[in-house]
């Protein structure tokens, strides 16, 4: 009776391991802190790298374009007056 216990045990984790979806994505967020004539200063994404594309939570897309230390300019390709 104990070993069909642990074979069932057994069969259930893999039946579970195998279903496991091991699909892995990443995603860096930062933070807007001004926005004027389609360029968005952006903090917090000191890992962008230049001509990146960056999407912001509304959907919209950009580039980043300047590099600093403790922001990036992006280049935005669309309405970035609903950027917050």
């Amino acid at each position: 009776m104990k070993h069909d216990m642990s074979k069932s045990i057994a069969d259930e984790l893999v039946k579970k391991i195998e279903a496991y979806d091991t699909k892995v994505s990443s995603k860096r967020v930062g933070h807007i802190t001004s926005l004027g004539d389609g360029v968005v200063r952006v903090s917090g994404l000191p890992q962008v790298a230049y001509l990146e594309k960056v999407r912001f939570s509304s959907g919209v897309v950009g580039f980043a374009i300047s590099l600093e230390e403790d922001s990036v300019g992006v280049i935005v390709l669309g309405e970035y007056l609903a950027l917050k």
